[in-house]
């Protein structure tokens, strides 16, 4: 009975001694198949040796100045890859992957620089222009940068003055592109002061030097800009630009101008021949700070043949919805 167990033990002891006696040349084991995730993380490996780091910039501040302001730049993308598989692994998506086609579909849209208005800073600006970023998305890509001047305190919080020159007193800075030259003179600090200028009325402005120099940073390190959009003050920062910045006015082919008025200092920077881009210029029929014989002379530095006026019947500041619907064509025109 118990002979058949101990035979066959026997006969796959000797199989086994036979095995390890065969030359290992003469074995062809067969080879294991990379499944689709082995696959997919091959290739995401060969592509993490050739494709760059993705940075993404999209609110930045200018360079420390008179105003204080500091270099912000949105952190570069990390670069772990995620994967992830679809229909029994067969897909496969990675971070960097879809990073790279971000970069790629912004390469295509158009770059503007949006400079905002007194008292205002970048990311008031860029909450108040929310409807014109959504409805402009797949063609443009807003960049906001800070003016150089720190001027809070000029305005309380709660004033009408601050109201009407469409600020927020829940902005996180007041800051400016140029002040009134008479407000340094007389030490004028608030709008309660004696002697003080708001400076769309001033005859003579101060500190633009130090604006133009971090708007000159930022076509170098975020540029080239196709478009500038600005409001009221920065409409009329965005023009003075065009006139000192030389790398900005090689570049942008169009302008979106917010209750810009034409400054009122004779040494302020201003193109000397109409400059031949796209402008569109806009302006509200109960602005009370901005007159429109004044938007009509800040576009008069435009070709006549390529401006375009849009007015509203709002008062100053940026009718940000129905602009965007009007400005989606125009910017295609």
């Amino acid at each position: 009975m118990r002979a058949a167990p101990i035979a066959a033990r026997a006969v796959v002891a000797r199989a086994r001694v036979d095995a390890r006696d065969v030359p290992v040349a003469m074995k062809s084991p067969r080879r294991r198949r990379p499944d689709a995730a082995e696959r997919a993380m091959a290739r995401l490996e060969r592509r993490r040796r050739v494709e760059p780091d993705v940075e993404r910039r999209e609110i930045a501040r200018a360079p420390d100045g008179d105003g204080g302001g500091r270099a912000t730049h949105r952190a570069p993308r990390c670069d772990s890859t995620v994967v992830t598989f679809r229909r029994g692994a067969r897909r496969a998506t990675t971070r960097r992957a879809m990073d790279r086609a971000a970069s790629e579909r912004d390469a295509r849209k158009k770059r503007v620089l949006c400079l905002h208005g007194f008292a205002q800073d970048a990311a008031t600006f860029r909450a108040k222009t929310g409807a014109i970023r959504k409805a402009l998305k797949s063609k443009c890509e807003f960049v906001y940068l800070d003016g150089t001047h720190d001027v809070a305190g000029a305005f309380e919080a709660s004033s009408s003055d601050l109201r009407a020159m469409g600020a927020s007193d829940e902005a996180s800075a007041s800051l400016a592109w140029f002040l009134s030259g008479e407000n340094k003179a007389s030490g004028a600090t608030k709008s309660t002061d004696a002697g003080w200028t708001r400076p769309a009325l001033s005859a003579a402005y101060d500190g633009w030097d130090v604006s133009a120099a971090a708007i000159r940073k930022m076509c170098a390190e975020c540029g080239p800009f196709d478009g500038i959009l600005g409001f009221s003050q920065g409409a009329t920062a965005a023009v003075a630009a065009l006139a000192d910045v030389e790398a900005l006015r090689a570049s942008v082919s169009f302008v979106v101008l917010v209750a810009g008025f034409e400054p009122r200092d004779p040494n302020f920077p201003v193109p000397t021949t109409p400059l031949a881009v796209k402008s569109l210029h806009v302006h509200g029929d109960n602005d009370s700070l901005v007159t429109r014989e004044r938007v009509r002379a800040l576009a008069d530095h435009f070709d006549a043949n390529r401006r375009e006026f849009w007015f509203h019947d709002g008062s100053h500041g940026v009718p940000s919805t129905p602009l965007a619907k009007f400005a989606k064509s125009w910017i295609d025109a």
